[in-house]
């Protein structure tokens, strides 16, 4: 008996290959989607990690630059005391040559001799 019609086997058969291709195919079109979001996300997570990035380099170079202004402060503080101190010195020691001038002529000669022995020896 040899028919042309399809049995209802065949028939179920090929309607089950059919949604399975039905399926298949939103799968594959879902699969896209969820890659397309992902690919998204991973733009938008790349773009706010380059944003704090930048934030945090613009914040090092302020703080750099405050320090760096402070130390400079600092510096200029120190300059002046030492500008001062080395003044005093000087105006102590003009003193002390005008209170006892023999008494400096000794001590510069003194100190003239020993640094000749000092820069002999090298």
């Amino acid at each position: 008996m040899a028919t042309t019609e399809k049995t209802t086997a065949e028939k179920q058969a090929e309607k089950t290959i059919s949604d399975l291709q039905e399926q298949i195919a939103a799968l594959k079109t879902e699969m896209g989607r969820i890659t397309e979001n992902f690919a998204e996300a991973g733009k938008d997570a790349a773009s706010r990690l380059s944003d704090r990035a930048q934030d945090a380099v613009k914040t090092a170079r302020s703080r750099a630059k405050d320090i760096a202004s402070d130390v400079e402060d600092q510096a200029h503080i120190q300059a002046e005391r030492i500008k001062d101190g080395a003044q005093r010195g000087y105006e102590q020691a003009g003193e002390f040559i005008s209170r006892q001038p023999a008494t400096a002529v000794g001590l510069a000669a003194g100190l003239g001799f020993l640094l000749g022995v000092l820069m002999n020896r090298r």
